[in-house]
């Protein structure tokens, strides 16, 4: 019995999703947004001042340490003047975008596996309040 590894077709309609993807318009908008943010230097510096002083602020709380005023104040001003950087805004927004798509596809594909057939739309649609956690009472497929 050929294994699922094996299987020509599954791979080749993997590699046909793939082609799709990379054909895209609106997902090459996104990567040339990455692109063109990884070739910024100053855009990626500011970018990693924002999350490095983000994570330290985070840890130092987390720690029990009572952040001042200041300290937030310096963070969020930080943080807004990344989001007006046209460069840097893009690639947060093309990486959020291109993270949800691979999630949907991840979840069109993992429960199509584990139910067996196709999952509707209000299946796929994601449930209140988190996996699990929300509006309806199971059959989300988180186990």
């Amino acid at each position: 019995m050929p294994t699922l590894t094996e299987e020509p077709l599954v791979f080749a309609k993997a590699t046909e999703l793939c082609e799709a993807l990379l054909a895209d318009p609106e997902l090459k908008a996104l990567r040339e947004n990455i692109e063109r943010f990884e070739n910024d230097q100053a855009a990626r510096l500011m970018y990693e001042s924002v999350k490095e002083l983000g994570e330290d602020l985070r840890h130092r709380q987390q720690s029990g340490v009572q952040l001042t005023d200041q300290e937030v104040a310096q963070f969020e001003a930080a943080r807004d003047t990344l989001l007006n950087n046209e460069i840097a805004s893009a690639f947060l927004e093309s990486q959020e975008a291109l993270h949800q798509l691979q999630k949907k596809i991840s979840r069109q594909v993992g429960m199509t596996l584990e139910m067996g057939r196709l999952p509707t739309e209000e299946e796929l649609a994601e449930p209140e309040g988190g996996c699990c956690g929300g509006g309806g009472g199971g059959g989300c497929g988180c186990n």
